[in-house]
């Protein structure tokens, strides 16, 4: 029998064994959203036997004045695969978040294969971006913000259909990306890799001049435009459902 929960039933350590189980994240990638983008009641567990089979969470985002869950980190135990528990668990926080004033969810398939998994689900694809590599030129100015600002000049950018995100989102995406701004552009920069944008907004003229700014040779980049495939939806009212939103910010 499959019983549900939120985070503060299952110790946080038992939360990090089974992500390091389903993705093979490094530990310190892990230990990250734990300290910085996770949150008990924005956590959803399956458990059987009272054993966790399966998991995820979510940030809060919003459209417009609708309040919206980012899903992140669904996760599975390989042996309790294809048993349906993470549809099951899917099920269950799509009802939760209805009854908490969530008008719906988005999230990003980790591979194509996933696109069709969550189609099945309910999800429609709802939001594409554009994607390329630029090789660096002069280098321009450019100034380090911290994500919390880079969030409420974002904010200024964006369209009205865009995805917003703050509070914890902000949070972790200080952990993983260093951000700047610059003449007419906003960046999202990966700490790791910093040859990766992991968002840019703005004029894309000036993309050749980030890359030289960041050090490196090219720069691969991730925008708002008609390009590939990226985020899915699923809408809980049919009154208030968006059709094509931009949710180009995510946690890969």
């Amino acid at each position: 029998m499959i019983e549900y929960s939120d985070g503060s039933a299952v110790p946080q350590q038992e939360l990090k064994l089974l992500w390091k189980k389903a993705f093979g994240d490094e530990q310190s990638f892990i230990d990250s959203f734990f300290e910085a983008g996770y949150a008990p009641e924005c956590c959803r567990t399956a458990l059987r036997d009272g054993k966790l089979v399966s998991m995820l969470f979510w940030f809060d985002c919003s459209v417009g004045s609708e309040k919206i869950a980012y899903i992140y980190g669904v996760a599975t135990d390989p042996a309790a695969e294809g048993q349906g528990i993470a549809t099951g668990l899917m099920e269950n926080v799509h009802s939760l978040l209805q009854n908490c004033g969530y008008s719906g969810a988005i999230l990003v398939p980790g591979s194509q294969g996933l696109f069709r998994f969550y189609e099945k689900r309910g999800y429609r694809v709802v939001s594409t971006v554009s994607e390329g590599t630029v090789q660096a030129s002069h280098k321009i100015p450019v100034e380090r913000i911290d994500a919390q600002t880079y969030a409420q000049l974002r904010d200024k950018l964006l369209k009205e259909n865009a995805v917003r995100q703050q509070g914890r989102n902000a949070a972790f995406l200080d952990r993983l990306a260093c951000c700047y701004r610059g003449d007419g552009f906003l960046a999202a920069v990966s700490r790791e890799a910093p040859e990766n944008c992991m968002e840019y907004l703005g004029d894309e003229g000036k993309l050749s001049g980030l890359a030289a700014a960041m050090g490196c040779s090219t720069l691969s980049y991730r925008m708002p435009g008609a390009g590939r495939p990226f985020a899915m939806g699923i809408w809980f009212d049919p009154a208030s459902r968006q059709n094509a939103v931009y949710f180009g910010l995510a946690f890969d």
